[in-house]
C-alpha cells in the first residue's frame, strides 16, 4: 500500500507545498519539481482529480514570482479539473492564489475579480480561514487603490473572523 503510485503522487504534492513555505528561488524550483512529478504519476494512473492540487501549487510557484501568464495557465488547468469533479473548494483556493499573485504584481482589476470569486465560494463552503485570507488580500488591494468604502467593511469582516476563530497570525 505505501509503495502505491497514488500515495507517491500525494507525497510529492505535500513535499511541494512544504517547499513553497521556503519562499525563495530554491524553494520554488523544488516545489515545481515535486508538483511536476506528482502530475506525471497522476497521468499514468489516469486520475485527473489527483492533479488539481499540483496545479494549485504550480500557480503559486509562478504567480508569487511574478510569472502571471504561467500562473494563470496552471490555474486554468486546475480549475477545469476541479469544476469537472465538482470541487468548488479547491477551485476557490486556486482562485485565491491567482488573485494574490495578481495583487502582488499590481494588477488590481484581475486581483479583485479572482478574489471576489474565491470569497463567494469560500463562504459557500463555510471555510472561514479561506474567507479570512480572501478578505486579507482584498484589503491589501483596496488599501493600495485607496478604496476606503470597500476597505473598511472588508477589514471589519476580517477582524471579526480573526477574533472569532483565532486567526491572530493574519
Amino acid at each position: 500500500m505505501l509503495q502505491s503510485p497514488f500515495i507517491t503522487a500525494v507525497g510529492h504534492m505535500r513535499q511541494g507545498h512544504a517547499w513553497l513555505l521556503q519562499k525563495d528561488e530554491q524553494g520554488y524550483e523544488e516545489a515545481f519539481r515535486c508538483f511536476q512529478q506528482s502530475i506525471a504519476i497522476s497521468e499514468t494512473l489516469m486520475v485527473p482529480r489527483l492533479k488539481v492540487e499540483s496545479y494549485w501549487g504550480i500557480c503559486q510557484v509562478h504567480g508569487f514570482r511574478g510569472h502571471l501568464a504561467e500562473a494563470a495557465h496552471a490555474a486554468d488547468q486546475g480549475i477545469a479539473i476541479a469544476q469537472s469533479a465538482g470541487d468548488e473548494w479547491i477551485e476557490a483556493l486556486i482562485r485565491l492564489s491567482l488573485g494574490g499573485s495578481y495583487a502582488l504584481a499590481g494588477q488590481m482589476a484581475d486581483a479583485n475579480r479572482e478574489l471576489a470569486e474565491a470569497l463567494v465560494a469560500l463562504r459557500e463552503c463555510s471555510d472561514t480561514h479561506g474567507e479570512a485570507l480572501a478578505l486579507l488580500w482584498h484589503c491589501l488591494v483596496w488599501h493600495r487603490q485607496e478604496e476606503t468604502k470597500l476597505l473598511l467593511p472588508a477589514l471589519a469582516d476580517l477582524l471579526r473572523l480573526t477574533r472569532a476563530y483565532g486567526y491572530d497570525y493574519l
